[in-house]
């Protein structure tokens, strides 16, 4: 796949991704995950880099292993063939490049397990598969651009002509003009390659799909307009983004989703704004996140999270600059052997010093941001600390410790460390160590230490 010419955009229940270098902004805190990459397809939790390579992070069916969770992308394999990606809470699928369906984590309908595995395991042995998306169903698109479906049914959401599930592909319809599809809680969208828009599954709430008419169980064209590009959404609203740049939304209004200037329901495609520079869009929780041609990052909806990054800001009905969040700053975080400290302070002891023989304790020190960390530090009587210089963006360094051991006697004390992170600017080490004569018999073992 070829890199995007601007930053794309995805958005989780709770935090924002986005950057030719990966971020996520969540809880009011943005962290750096992925430094000088660029992205093909991105998701809330995964991506297919521009060499194809695919990575995986956050909780669940990593295709790694057995491994539960990583807060820092995981490389999927160690090939560079991936084209599509579907990452859901317990299951994904991909697409290489060959045409291959491949899936792991556990994916069950009712009482049929379709796969249960850590890995990758390929289904079926069809080389024809183009593009994969899924919620709890999935659709595909194949090289002929013909649309496939499967999974849960009971709203009509595969476009099949009933409400019967099933744990294979079906054909839904016989276009072979497919372009992609979406899925927005129970409802489907689907684009044509002339840029029409298609929609099928649940609308009971007569909001959604975009027709103001009722649910269908195969699909419908909305409107007459022949150029989207993108579908995103959740069960009751959806953004679509066109091909001349602008972004457009429809569903139900509530905490200001929809980015109209209001709380108001819209049951067909409504314009948010005038630019025409939006190049990406997609839907979380209860709140979008979009970016525009020259790389800013908007948002709209509800703030639960603080994934707006903004001080003071709890909703909003209209997108908003979210881009200073995304400004490089440097993220301090230090170590107790392989486990983070959260707190604001933490302890260490030296190794046990004979005097005149120094020993020494290094404390692991991390920046998970881009811009350079800088850290500073006072002194203590019986220690001599070495701080690392500037650490570099997503780098490690370690504090260098010496016991000096210059007169024997048990040694402690406090060292204030500043860093350049604003979130993080102050900690407390404590240090502690004991050094004793050549001549003592500490362990009383009857032999000089």
């Amino acid at each position: 796949p070829a890199a995007s010419a601007a930053p794309l955009a995805g958005a989780g229940a709770s935090h924002i991704v986005s950057g030719d270098r990966l971020w996520a902004l969540g809880f009011g805190k943005t962290s750096a995950l992925m430094a000088d990459r660029s992205w093909a397809v991105l998701q809330p939790s995964g991506g297919i880099d521009s060499t194809g390579a695919l990575w995986t992070w956050g909780s669940g069916n990593l295709g790694v292993g057995n491994l539960p969770s990583s807060v820092y992308p995981l490389r999927v394999g160690n090939d560079s063939s991936w084209r599509s990606l579907f990452r859901g809470e317990s299951h994904s699928y991909a697409v290489k490049q060959d045409g291959s369906l491949w899936g792991w984590g556990h994916y069950y309908l009712y009482s049929t397990t379709v796969f249960n595995s850590s890995l990758p395991v390929q289904i079926g042995t069809d080389t024809n598969w183009r593009f994969v998306t899924g919620a709890g169903y999935h659709l595909a698109i194949r090289t002929d651009g013909s649309l496939w479906a499967w999974g849960h049914n009971g709203h009509g959401n595969l476009g099949t002509g009933d409400n019967l599930s099933s744990n294979v592909p079906i054909r839904v319809g016989s276009a072979t003009d497919w372009q992609s599809a979406s899925c927005a809680g129970w409802t489907s969208f689907g684009i044509k390659t002339d840029g029409s828009l298609w929609v099928w599954g649940d609308n009971s709430g007569n909001y959604g799909n975009g027709t103001a008419s009722a649910s269908s169980y195969v699909p419908i064209r909305v409107g007459t307009d022949s150029n989207w590009l993108k579908i995103s959404g959740n069960d009751q609203s959806v953004a679509g983004l066109r091909t001349d740049g602008s972004l457009w939304s429809w569903g139900a209004g509530l905490g200001g989703v929809l980015g109209l200037g209001s709380t108001a329901n819209q049951l067909t495609p409504a314009r948010i704004g005038t630019s025409i520079d939006w190049v990406d869009v997609a839907f979380g929780g209860s709140h979008v996140v979009a970016v525009r041609s020259g790389g800013s990052v908007w948002s709209w909806g509800t703030d639960l999270s603080q994934q707006f990054g903004l001080a003071g800001v709890s909703a909003s009905n209209v997108p908003l600059d979210v881009s200073p969040a995304f400004i490089p700053k440097a993220r301090f975080a230090i170590y107790q052997g392989t486990q983070s400290v959260t707190s604001t302070s933490n302890s260490w002891s030296c190794p046990t010093a004979i005097r005149q023989e120094p020993t020494f304790l290094s404390i692991k020190v991390r920046n998970n941001g881009f811009a350079p960390l800088v850290l500073t530090g006072g002194s203590l009587a019986g220690f001599t600390v070495t701080y690392p210089p500037a650490v570099a963006g997503l780098a490690e360094a370690a504090i260098q410790i010496r016991l000096d051991a210059v007169s024997s006697g048990q040694f402690w004390g406090t060292v204030p460390l500043q860093s350049n992170d604003p979130d993080r600017a102050n900690f407390t080490i404590t240090l502690s160590g004991t050094v004793v004569s050549p001549e003592s018999d500490t362990d009383a073992d009857g032999m000089k230490d």
